[in-house]
């Protein structure tokens, strides 16, 4: 008799926890992680993003000759979302995880898939990589 009062005392407190029908909405904080290798991609030079992003493709395993356009799409869940178009294999998803890591998937896969829909790749020449005309 005195185990059941004892179990029955214990569970009054978990009664009160369960659902009143009545959904509460909750307020839900956004943390954005920081992503480095994403960072210094985005700072750096035409030529090595070209670089970094073909090595992404060609380490997950596909082909890809060089890379004649390349950008920054969005964030996807704690990635970095970049796009790429390899001059001899179309466009590619590059996927970076802040610790560094990285893969690559074919832009055509991406709807099927669930995930965001590529991009445009934006050409890798900007301004300040365009050739200049010498001062006459």
């Amino acid at each position: 008799m005195l185990k059941m009062m004892f179990a029955t005392a214990l569970s009054l407190p978990l009664c009160a926890c369960g659902d009143n029908g009545s959904q509460q909405q909750q307020d839900v904080t956004k943390v954005v992680i920081a992503n480095p290798v994403s960072d210094q991609l985005k700072g750096g030079d035409a030529l090595y993003r070209a670089i970094g992003l073909r090595r992404v493709i060609v380490d997950s395993g596909h082909h890809c000759k060089s890379v004649d356009a390349g950008g920054f799409q969005q964030p996807y869940k704690n990635y970095a979302l970049w796009t790429a178009h390899c001059t001899d294999s179309g466009d590619w998803a590059v996927f970076i995880a802040p610790a560094g890591d990285a893969e690559a998937r074919r832009c055509d896969e991406m709807v099927q898939l669930g995930m965001p829909k590529c991009g445009v790749s934006p050409s890798l020449q900007s301004e300040s990589a365009a050739p200049r005309k010498a001062p006459r």
